[in-house]
């Protein structure tokens, strides 16, 4: 069920709110924009054309400092091309990921304020450290319907300690890894696929709905897997989110 790159190549065109699809006099416009979400903080808003509402879906890139690790823009198209609302926040542009939450409680509430939002249906993706951050919003907005984690940084022992309030998640969550995500092969020198774990089995030993994929590896670098929207994840992703949502 992943995206085909003809029509990956098609949305790529679309990058302002400009961009619109059927009758703009009967039907509300696709809208592709670059929007100032909070303290003059951007991120990329997608929304498809219709009526709605429509569920939302919020990214959390990875990455440190101003080099940002996955495609939030890339991904916020993705999702409005599977029928979603999706809003992707660049947060600051710092390595201490002090204040990072609270930049990513903007973004989801910037999403869920939009007009043709249906705030019922919430999911919350996020990569790497965005996977850290996706896993800390699963445990304190019992709003989030579903959530995917793909690859979660330690940040330095923190995602431990959010762990131990996974009794505080109402969502059902994906957790997804590729297994040559290890020490010796990223460049990150971090093992993911014990982190993914551990999210996966304190969600379970908390008694919550979750999933555990392990993807083939990658490469020479299973981390790099999610530096762009590629089938190889985005398949499963999409298929959870259509299950759940």
């Amino acid at each position: 069920m992943g995206m085909t790159w003809s029509l990956f190549a098609a949305l790529g065109a679309c990058t302002s709110s400009d961009a619109h699809t059927g009758d703009s006099a009967t039907t509300p416009q696709q809208v592709v924009e670059t929007v100032t979400y909070t303290d003059g903080l951007e991120g990329y808003l997608c929304v498809p054309a219709g009526e709605g509402p429509f569920p939302v879906a919020v990214y959390n890139h990875g990455g440190l400092g101003s080099a940002l690790g996955g495609d939030p823009e890339a991904t916020c198209k993705a999702l409005m091309a599977e029928g979603y609302l999706g809003f992707s926040p660049v947060r600051r542009s710092t390595v201490p990921i002090e204040g990072h939450d609270e930049d990513v409680i903007a973004g989801i509430d910037y999403a869920l304020a939009q007009e043709r939002a249906d705030p019922d249906r919430l999911a919350v993706l996020g990569f790497s450290r965005g996977g850290f951050l996706t896993v800390a919003m699963l445990t304190e907005r019992p709003d989030v319907t579903v959530g995917v984690v793909m690859a979660p940084a330690p940040v330095n022992g923190l995602l431990y300690s959010v762990l131990e309030e996974a009794d505080q998640v109402q969502a059902t969550t994906l957790v997804l890894v590729a297994e040559n995500d290890l020490p010796e092969f990223n460049n990150e020198n971090e093992d993911h696929v014990a982190t993914a774990t551990a999210v996966y089995d304190a969600l379970v030993g908390a008694d919550k709905e979750a999933e555990l994929v392990i993807l083939d590896a990658w490469e020479d670098n299973g981390h790099d897997l999610f530096q762009e929207l590629r089938d190889e994840y985005w398949g499963p992703v999409t298929e959870f989110l259509a299950s759940r949502l």
